[in-house]
């Protein structure tokens, strides 16, 4: 279902298939970008990445930023998202989906803060 929540998010690239998708790192960079801004080094980034090194620099960036956001990303590598480990790229999309979503804080559920 995080395939559904990305392209809710008004992406410019649709996501069909999560696991193939994502490997450019292209649309990973557009979901950070839409969660917050200014996050993501466009000159950086390359799109369409058809060689490798360039898909694996898109995809370092990826973790990069998520080491920034504190995302749990302890022996994760952009490498890994370019040879499509499943377990890993769910585990990027899934930390992506929890820090764009407000959660209660204390208490009194009516004060949300994001993550």
């Amino acid at each position: 279902m995080l395939w559904l929540w990305i392209n809710s998010l008004g992406t410019d690239t649709y996501v069909n298939n999560l696991f193939e998708d994502v490997r450019t790192g292209w649309v990973l960079l557009e979901v950070l970008d839409k969660i917050s801004q200014g996050l993501v080094n466009w000159k950086q980034a390359t799109k369409p990445p058809i060689k490798m090194p360039f898909k694996v620099e898109n995809c370092n960036q990826v973790i990069s930023i998520g080491k920034e956001l504190n995302f749990s990303l302890v022996n994760v590598a952009g490498s890994d998202i370019v040879q499509g480990n499943n377990k890993l790229i769910l585990g990027t999309d899934d930390w992506t989906e929890r820090c764009s979503m407000p959660i209660p804080v204390g208490e009194n559920t009516s004060t949300i803060e994001k993550i």
